[in-house]
């Protein structure tokens, strides 16, 4: 039964990849989005959405501080001065 399901998966990835060479983008959609939710239903794949969130919880730690403004100086440092060369 497993090895059915992974030749679904397959061939719904390689209809996704003629569905994108013929310009079809809800084809291509629709088809890799078969092909990941038959793939996340799979032993192998029953991890990904975990994964997923881990990587999304930790972007959004980070960039977080920076959208609120949170540790940024409100004043801004003066710049140096250029160097001006004599003769040049």
């Amino acid at each position: 039964m497993s090895q059915s399901v992974g030749l679904v998966i397959f061939f719904a990835f390689v209809a996704g990849l003629f569905c994108a060479r013929v310009g079809s983008v809800s084809g291509t959609a629709l088809f890799w989005g078969m092909a990941l939710l038959l793939f996340i239903n799979t032993p192998a794949g029953a991890g990904l959405p975990g994964v997923v969130e881990r990587v999304m919880r930790a972007v959004n730690e980070t960039v977080l501080p920076a959208l609120d403004g949170a540790g940024l100086d409100p004043s801004p440092s003066p710049r140096p001065s250029p160097t001006v060369r004599p003769g040049r």
